[in-house]
């Protein structure tokens, strides 16, 4: 909300708070961060899709390491002007971010609440925002008041694998919340008793769901007749604090308590925890349509093999970018694979030959065309630097472009795989070890094979397998002394 209760326009001079008063506060000014808007490029569509302001700390080193800060506004701050966000509301945390020099990312959410899209397309955002800037993935939260609040719970819920602690602030219940993820995540949670517009109970709530998912009985609150007394409590990564007052606008009291912030700070997710461990998959799926949706736990179902799939959208196509942000296995656990568009593709496609054996006909059938005589590029990020995977390759189309073929040629780091895509039903392009870069990250180009008569290149999924380093002795039983390197990136024949 955009006005904060009468109580709290004098100075906070509880313990642990800064000195803030809320009469000061001016609205932050918009001009201080930079636009940065999740924008899908699409000819029938031509206004942005999830505005945003991103605060880059004075004097960026790009060879720093940076700790990043989502914010989520209110339902009060809605809308698509790309400023509503940037209030007095979140001048504490700007204040902060400047002291303590910290990215503040603070998007906008098209209506009142926090859709669990609006979530997915911040994360995509961030996924970028880790890309193109010195951010340490250990160190990304995430904050939210109110409406915000409740699209906290459902960050921290939906991209438990990226979110390294969770302040929620007069959260409404979200109702999909998967508790096992979040009891993992490190959360202080901040409600007052006699909040009239969003109830205690949502917190209370949510904070003793937890503990039930993590085994521990429910906690005990003070009746709504105790006026006086702030009830705290701490436990291994959950703590809740109620206030005995302050309504609903107890913002400017959390987000100017330098011992909220400085807790915050000082969580970090463990890398190895989020890695792609030896023998877990993930499996992409490239086109126009995904599995379906479950509106009850919102979340994508098993295909029929039991597997979990990780979908873009028919419009990512054309957008450069993060297409998929902290991507999961496909047993389901979250991890911190991203997957990039780096060189865009022409169109999605839902000409894929039914039938697969492999793939479900919602999976294998649709795919993404590169432009003509050109390659599109995928970007894997978030892999273990140095480390080695196995990457395996669908194509399938009805047609073969009068006559011309689907002949695709994928390349990675100077090795190439050709398939054929025109009536494939079960051929798959296969590189038994690719070596990820320094930065984790390994590039895929896909194109028409060079010296064929195709036009396009194909893909309509892409299955990345974490492989354990191949030994010496394995290397010389496939044909004598071979350096190590050249092995590590030749594809299976």
């Amino acid at each position: 909300m955009k006005t904060l209760d009468s109580l709290f326009r004098q100075a906070l001079t509880l313990a642990g708070v800064l000195v803030v008063a809320a009469a000061d506060l001016q609205a932050a000014d918009p001009n201080e961060f930079e636009v940065f808007s999740y924008d899908l490029i699409q000819s029938n569509n031509p206004g942005v899709d999830l505005p945003g302001r991103l605060y880059v700390p004075e004097n960026y080193d790009p060879s720093g390491s940076y700790k990043f800060v989502i914010f989520l506004h209110g339902a009060g701050e809605g809308g698509t002007n790309n400023t509503s966000q940037v209030n007095s509301i979140i001048n504490p945390l700007l204040a902060s971010a400047k002291a303590n020099g910290f990215f503040l990312y603070a998007p906008q959410a098209p209506g009142t609440a926090w859709a669990d899209l609006d979530v997915d397309r911040a994360m995509l955002m961030v996924a970028n925002a880790v890309r193109d800037y010195a951010i340490d993935p250990s160190s990304i939260y995430v904050m939210g008041y109110s409406a915000g609040g409740r699209g906290t719970w459902a960050t921290a819920s939906r991209y438990a694998s990226a979110v390294a602690a969770a302040v929620p602030i007069a959260a409404p219940n979200y109702l999909y919340a998967d508790f096992s993820r979040l009891v993992d995540v490190p959360i202080w949670a901040h409600h007052a008793r006699d909040d009239t517009t969003v109830s205690k109970s949502s917190s209370r709530n949510q904070v003793n769901k937890v503990r039930a998912a993590n085994g521990l009985p429910a906690l005990s609150f003070p009746p709504d007749s105790d006026t006086t007394t702030t009830y705290y409590h701490e436990e291994s990564k959950l703590r809740y604090t109620e206030y005995a007052t302050g309504g609903h606008g107890i913002s400017s009291r959390v987000l100017s308590n330098s011992t909220v912030t400085s807790w915050m700070l000082s969580q970090t997710k463990d890398p190895t925890a989020t890695a792609l461990h030896q023998g877990e998959r993930v499996l992409l799926d490239f086109g126009a349509s995904r599995p379906t949706y479950n509106t009850t736990n919102r979340s994508y179902d098993p295909d029929s093999h039991g597997l979990f799939w990780n979908s873009t959208s028919a419009d990512q196509v054309t957008t450069p970018g993060a297409a998929i942000a902290f991507a999961h296995t496909d047993a389901g656990r979250l991890t911190g694979v991203i997957v990039d568009v780096a060189d865009t593709f022409r169109v999605a496609t839902s000409s894929g030959v039914p039938g697969s054996p492999l793939f479900d006909s919602g999976i294998g059938t649709d795919g993404w065309l590169t432009n003509l005589n050109a390659a599109g590029t995928i970007l894997i990020r978030g892999l273990t630097p140095g480390g080695n995977y196995a990457l395996e390759i669908f194509a399938s189309h009805n047609t073969d472009d009068g006559g011309r073929g689907r002949m695709t040629r994928y390349q990675v780091d100077g090795i190439f795989q050709d398939l054929e895509g025109y009536n494939n039903l079960d051929n798959l392009a296969k590189f038994e070890s690719v070596q990820a870069d320094s930065r984790g990250w390994i590039e895929l180009d896909v194109m028409p094979t060079p010296g064929s008569t195709s036009r396009y290149g194909l893909i309509n999924t892409l299955a990345i397998t974490a492989i354990p380093e191949p030994s010496l002795l394995t290397l010389l039983t496939v044909g004598g002394t071979v350096l190590l390197s050249a092995r590590r990136r030749n594809p299976a024949g």
